[in-house]
């Protein structure tokens, strides 16, 4: 049987690009296993850091931080709290030793406040980022690429905060980890429902088979409905919580109007024991009511 030539032509140029494609990988391989590995600066090596982590109650924090993206910041914002802190007792000064607990809670609170911040800002980015990265493995895994390499192409290619995420399941996967349970790390550490069901898809299909890039594919239209049905919620809920801010922080404006109007009808909250107690109960009741509020408007997906 007579074969064109021009057939034998592009069959010999296809056959001499993926040998030097497989060549390149294999050099780059070999590079990749005789370079160091670059290890990153840890924040435990500040002495500053290492005495705030063992503070009563901070090592319950190292997880959020971590979650937060703030780690590799942790000398920062350690610093930041430490800064706020001695302003604040600056500022309750008047309050004479009491003022050292209240600059305390004070600053223990914003410093919550400010990790929740993060921590959700992170979040919500990762999310939105999610379903676009499903939707890249499917089509990789579509193209003939194993899992592993799609997982790759993510790593590479998505922007942060989902790309170094992924990037350490890769690195975790090449270092003696297996694909489940670097997914499963990294679904512990993210503690997202979304990547608890991909990391449990994953699982599944490779113990009982079936067509991977039809269940990714499910999955993804899954996430977009609960992120949707998440900014439903949002949008039915922003009245309550508009009613929790402004309730929450009245008693606050009313104290500052007297106390730029009519100071010394607060002489008693500073000078006496008694205004003391009513001080800090009036505070507690106010933080009190506005996370009872801010836990009944915030529902889970």
């Amino acid at each position: 049987m007579l074969i064109p030539r021009h057939v034998l032509e592009d069959s010999n140029a296809y056959t001499r690009h993926m040998l030097n494609r497989l060549r390149q990988q294999s050099q780059a391989g070999q590079q990749s296993q005789t370079m160091p590995v670059a290890q990153e600066e840890d924040p435990v090596d500040n002495p500053l850091v290492r005495a705030f982590l063992l503070a009563p109650g901070m090592q319950r924090a190292v997880p959020l931080i971590q979650r937060a993206g703030m780690w590799q910041s942790l000398d920062q914002f350690v610093l930041a709290f430490l800064l706020l802190f001695l302003f604040a007792i600056f500022v309750l000064a008047r309050f004479g030793w009491l003022g050292i607990p209240m600059a305390a809670i004070i600053t223990a609170v914003l410093a919550w406040l400010y990790l929740r911040y993060r921590l959700d800002k992170r979040r919500r980015a990762f999310l939105m980022q999610f379903p676009e990265a499903l939707d890249s493995i499917v089509r990789s895994v579509r193209a003939g690429y194993p899992l592993s390499s799609a997982i790759g192409m993510v790593a590479e290619n998505m922007p942060a905060p989902l790309g170094p995420e992924f990037r350490r399941v890769v690195d975790e996967a090449s270092f003696g980890f297996t694909l489940n349970e670097a997914l499963n790390r990294m679904a512990d550490r993210l503690d997202e429902p979304d990547v608890q069901f991909f990391t449990v898809v994953l699982s599944v299909q490779q113990e009982a088979g079936g067509n991977l890039s039809e269940l990714l594919t499910n999955l993804a239209s899954l996430i977009r409905k609960r992120k949707q049905l998440r900014l439903k919620i949002k949008a039915l809920s922003s009245e309550g919580r508009a009613t929790a801010w402004i309730l929450g922080s009245l008693p606050l404006f009313v104290f500052l109007i007297i106390s730029y109007f009519a100071p010394e009808h607060l002489k008693p909250l500073y000078n006496t024991d008694l205004g003391h107690l009513v001080l800090f109960t009036v505070v507690g009741m106010v933080g009190m009511g506005m996370l009872i509020v801010r836990q009944i408007i915030d529902m889970e997906i």
